[in-house]
């Protein structure tokens, strides 16, 4: 199964694994591997169907910002966007981070947040799950080359780079 691997590992996230990695799989890759794990099915027309039992959807109440000075006056802090301290952040990434990298398999995808080159942001998705990892879009750029656009979170954690991998 040919993937492409990265130029930065998984360590510089605090994710240590002995799993098997599959870095930017494709979707025949996902899909193969969704419904070989029984983690979802065909649906008609093409789609991959899963079924997320009774936590589906967003839940716009858990949403959790760090505040922060880079961030201070950005957000708009409420009931939607409400505040983390960065200790309590660091102690969740940090069991996200073990039970990742605790798992068999891992996908790592490597996209943008945004269309516009100028403005979107590398994100690196990792998950343990097929199916979950299938949720990054694709897009046709105007010059008709493939590339990542936007990543769904749904139960992924995103991490944002600040150099590119």
């Amino acid at each position: 199964m040919a993937t492409t691997e990265s130029r930065t590992g998984l360590t510089i996230h605090g994710i240590d694994t002995d799993g098997t990695v599959y870095w930017n799989p494709t979707t025949s890759q996902l899909y193969a591997h969704a419904l070989e794990r029984h983690e979802g099915r065909i649906a008609e027309g093409g789609a991959l169907a899963v079924d997320t039992g009774k936590h589906t959807g967003r839940s716009p109440k858990d949403k959790f910002v760090v505040r922060e000075p880079g961030s201070e006056d950005r957000i708009w802090w409420g009931d939607v966007n409400a505040e983390i301290s960065e200790e309590h952040f660091e102690g969740l990434r940090e069991k996200v981070a073990t039970y990742i990298g605790g798992e068999a398999d891992l996908y790592v995808v490597d996209a943008f947040a945004g269309a516009d080159p100028k403005q979107r942001i590398a994100v690196r998705v990792p998950s343990a799950s097929g199916s979950a990892s299938s949720a990054g879009a694709w897009r046709t750029s105007a010059r008709g080359s493939k590339e990542r656009n936007s990543v769904s979170v749904g139960s992924m954690n995103i991490v944002r780079e600040k150099s590119a991998w």
